[in-house]
């Protein structure tokens, strides 16, 4: 097997480990690079069809996938008329993560919805985002809409710092982990992704699974090989989140 191959990774391993990528914006699955944003262009490899590239990931042999609505993150938008679709054309054995941008302020008729989709969609765990929380009850907030084994504690980095202004790493993890029975963490460093770098958060994986043994731990950024998402499931991690390493395998 070689690195960067993409058609050289094991099905079983892609079947039980990987977690296929969708950024969402304005309706078009985008390629994530280094965290720029502004700069994401639609995924090549489906012309920007996120109904392609479920099936592409389906195809390849993934079983989980990971949606990211840039717009409801950026710009504060009430979840996108394209994430109920996707959610509607997965497999029904499919399981789904969501960052739909929670901040912890959000409307009643926001979380009314939110409330809908949680229940509609049970194989479907949510994301509690240091880098969009307003505060420090925002993961509160949050399982008072979804129920807490379904909610994950997002931890963002960029390049290795700590993202978010209105709240310190430490004050994040100890607010949300003393009294609540969370799903696990998504641990996301932005300016590795895309950026076929390997990854870099091998060790903070291998912190929280120490600490949360039960939590099921989510990472990514930079893999280009199986040999990188190996060295993260051997340091913790229960799922890969990738996306280029194996686009160009995608038809």
């Amino acid at each position: 097997m070689s690195d960067g191959d993409a058609e050289s990774w094991d099905r079983d391993f892609v079947a039980q480990y990987l977690v296929g990528v969708i950024d969402l914006c304005r309706g078009q699955a985008v390629h994530a690079v280094k965290g720029d944003r502004a700069a994401y262009a639609p995924v090549p490899c489906v012309q920007g069809d996120p109904l392609r590239l479920v099936r592409a990931y389906a195809d390849f042999g993934m079983r989980q996938i990971y949606v990211a609505d840039l717009d409801a993150i950026q710009l504060r938008t009430a979840p996108s008329e394209t994430l109920s679709e996707l959610i509607e054309a997965l497999h029904p054995d499919t399981e789904l993560l969501i960052d739909i941008g929670w901040r912890g302020n959000e409307t009643s008729s926001t979380i009314d919805l939110f409330h809908l989709l949680a229940k509609k969609y049970p194989r479907t765990s949510w994301i509690a985002a240091s880098e969009t929380a307003v505060s420090l009850e925002a993961v509160a907030a949050f399982c008072e809409v979804i129920p807490t084994s379904r909610v994950l504690l997002g931890l963002e980095y960029q390049n290795e710092q700590w993202m978010a202004k209105q709240v310190t790493e430490s004050q994040w993890l100890e607010a949300n982990t003393s009294s609540r029975s969370l799903g696990g963490a998504v641990v996301l460093d932005l300016r590795t992704v895309g950026s076929g770098t390997g990854p870099t958060t091998s060790e903070k994986c291998r912190l929280l699974k120490t600490s949360f043994p039960s939590w099921q731990i989510v990472s990514g950024g930079g893999i280009r090989s199986q040999r990188d998402a190996i060295e993260l499931v051997d340091s913790g991690c229960d799922r890969c989140l990738v996306a280029t390493a194996i686009h160009a395998s995608l038809r």
